[in-house]
């Protein structure tokens, strides 16, 4: 059976619409992606998803597909292959609850509309799944250490108590997300 969910087996249609918007940080978000040693592109394998997780995608999200390398413009898959070498850029696990149950994010896509999932296994042949956020450019992911992080305003602090995820538009904007009192919080780390 033909699964969007494992990479290489759809070819990208139309460009999404990429939704600009102008800030300060632009150039903080790039200089992060600069910075590390260069890595060899990503393997195409590395965005596969357990047949489990595969069918509960296909069921909750027909029609989308995880984000892939192939999927960037080529000065962003370069920014992303250096800070995360060998990473799928639509796919990162993380230990979001704090609880022994994997847990993923998915960046996932089609033209011109993009989904942030959140999707969390149950049993070892179930998952759950919640859309975050809703796009029309699809972001790449990478965990965040927990810590304290402000928002690019200035304006509101959040404390990662675990692993938080990262949403990011190269050159445009970044997202961070985290498990906060018993609920999803974000902040704009860029915009």
């Amino acid at each position: 059976m033909h699964s969007p969910f494992v990479s290489g087996l759809q070819r990208r249609g139309n460009e999404p619409t990429v939704r600009r918007r102008t800030f300060a940080g632009a150039a903080l978000v790039a200089g992060f992606a600069l910075v590390g040693a260069g890595a060899a592109a990503e393997r195409p394998e590395s965005c596969d998803v357990s047949a489990p997780l595969s069918r509960h995608l296909t069921q909750a999200f027909p029609g989308w597909k995880v984000l892939t390398s192939v999927d960037l413009s080529p000065d962003h898959r370069q920014f992303f292959a250096r800070d995360h070498p060998a990473a799928c850029p639509g796919q990162v696990f993380v230990n979001f609850f704090g609880d022994p149950m994997p847990s993923v994010a998915l960046s996932l896509m089609k033209p011109g509309k993009a989904l942030l999932v959140l999707a969390r296994q149950k049993s070892p042949d179930t998952w759950s799944s919640e859309i975050l956020e809703e796009g029309s450019e699809a972001g790449v992911l990478w965990k965040q250490e927990a810590g304290e992080y402000e928002d690019v305003y200035g304006d509101r602090r959040l404390r990662v108590a675990r692993e938080g995820v990262v949403w990011c538009g190269y050159e445009s904007w970044a997202i961070l997300y985290a498990w906060v009192d018993g609920r999803v919080e974000k902040i704009w780390l860029s915009d």
